[in-house]
């Protein structure tokens, strides 16, 4: 697998003088599309296309996500399963594995 870790900012005042975050910190879908999309970009020099559903992402230690990765010139599909190793506030690490066959 390949280990990545990015900082995002997950939490937003809610009120005056209150600030909170709710009890499971979220990370939009395209944040990890991007982290993933940004990682193979560097390991193989071609930027493939990452999807992670719509759906914001739990920032939890061993969260497993299913995406697909495709290129803009070929629109065969793999599985990337991504993991969240690490998770400090709104700071995480995760890895990622490509199925080795596509879908």
């Amino acid at each position: 697998m390949t280990s990545v870790r990015t900082s995002l900012v997950a939490c937003a005042a809610l009120a005056v003088g209150l600030a909170g975050c709710s009890a499971n910190v979220t990370v939009a879908p395209e944040d990890v599309e991007t982290t993933v999309e940004d990682s193979l970009e560097a390991q193989f020099g071609i930027r493939p296309v990452i999807d992670c559903g719509d759906d914001n992402i739990d920032l939890v230690v061993d969260e497993q996500v299913t995406c697909l990765l495709s290129t803009e010139d070929d629109p065969t599909e793999f599985d990337v399963d991504v993991v969240f190793t690490e998770v400090d506030g709104t700071e995480f690490s995760l890895d990622y594995q490509v199925a080795e066959e596509p879908n």
